[in-house]
């Protein structure tokens, strides 16, 4: 007999049932079970995965799922060959087809209709091999009690079969249902190289060339709407600051230059995303931020003139990862202006184009 404030019930584990007690009821706040089978071994079931938890007094059924590297409790809302899981603590819902041996798949706030598309497209997977759940699937409005409803038509479905043909919707939603899209970051340092034609009517007409430290940092989203191409195509979305670089031009102008830039890069990598080494091309685009403080060494026309200016810019990129985590990359952008007022009506023109060789790490 066991002792009272113990609860009865079994715990499942790898499809094996044990009778037992449990140490403790579940609840929301829940952090520990422990669960002692009738021939006196112990289970630490908190630190269990996949265990199903049945206490015969209360006839309630949980689960252990792993959900972001932790074990968490859930509802168990329906049995039988599709399971449909509820955490307890965020309320997330899952999905598992034991029959198909699927694995936990996650459905998106299940009473959200914008969600309904993805959501059926993942129980579309699910319920693959029974085609009355999968034409009620099609035509419904999901929700919670909707999906329990289509689970119940699936576990007593008439006939179960491989063998049926899928519209081309059914297809795309069937191929791309798990797939989620892909974020990462990454930061690192540059060496840049900027040329500058600068031309200063009836005083300077020269070229120049400057060069400096640069740091970046990037977020990477590779969506899920680009399907096939998620974890090889990607939007690079950066900003990169170039430190100051000084020159002297025909000992007649001092500039100091900085700049700051914003881009938009579409990246396609060739191979896939945890090749060791990957190489990638990109285009890029944005604005680029110049800051400028100019002197006029013999005071020929001025004195000194500070200012920025903002110019859109584009380019090419191409690198590649290696070691997985670390990027290198080559950029180019051409023929964008700098143009300086420095008297009414009177510019100093600058043509500039930048290349940079940058090193990242990706995390």
């Amino acid at each position: 007999m066991y002792a009272q404030n113990h609860i009865s019930g079994t715990l499942t584990l790898n499809e094996k049932t044990y009778n037992g007690y449990f140490s403790n009821k579940i609840t929301n706040s829940t952090k520990a079970l422990q669960f002692t089978s009738s021939d006196g071994k112990t289970h630490d079931v908190s630190n269990t995965n996949n265990a199903i938890i049945y206490f015969s007094e209360e006839g309630k059924t949980y689960a252990t799922l792993g959900e972001n590297g932790m074990i968490v409790f859930a509802d168990v809302l329906t049995n039988g060959h599709v399971r449909f899981y509820k955490t307890l603590k965020e309320n997330n819902y899952y999905i598992e087809n034991t029959k198909s041996k699927t694995g936990k798949v996650e459905l998106m706030n299940v009473d959200n209709v914008n969600n309904n598309r993805v959501n059926r497209g993942r129980l579309l997977v699910i319920f693959k091999d029974c085609v009355e759940a999968r034409k009620k699937t099609n035509k419904s409005v999901l929700s919670k009690k909707r999906i329990i409803s289509l689970i119940k038509t699936y576990n007593e479905c008439s006939s179960y079969s491989d063998g049926y043909d899928l519209t081309s919707d059914e297809m795309s939603d069937q191929e791309y249902a798990f797939h989620k899209g892909i974020i990462n970051f990454d930061v690192g340092v540059g060496y840049y190289s900027e040329a500058n034609d600068i031309n200063f009517p009836t005083y300077i007409d020269a070229s120049d060339n400057t060069s400096g430290l640069s740091i970046y940092a990037s977020v990477n989203i590779s969506p899920r709407f680009v399907k096939s191409l998620i974890g090889r195509f990607y939007f690079d979305l950066s900003v990169q600051y170039n430190f100051n670089a000084s020159s002297e031009i025909e000992n007649k102008l001092d500039q100091d230059i900085s700049s700051l830039f914003l881009t938009i890069t579409p990246k396609f990598y060739f191979k896939d995303k945890d090749a060791s080494l990957n190489p990638y091309i990109g285009l890029a685009f944005g604005a680029a931020i110049i800051s400028y403080d100019v002197t006029d060494l013999n005071q020929s026309f001025f004195t000194q003139r500070t200012g920025s200016n903002t110019r859109f810019i584009y380019g090419l990129e191409v690198g590649t990862t290696f070691m997985k985590n670390f990027e290198g990359s080559l950029v180019y952008l051409p023929d964008f202006q700098n143009d300086i007022v420095v008297l009414e009506q009177t510019e100093i023109k600058s043509k500039k184009s930048h290349l940079s060789l940058k090193l990242g790490y990706k995390f």
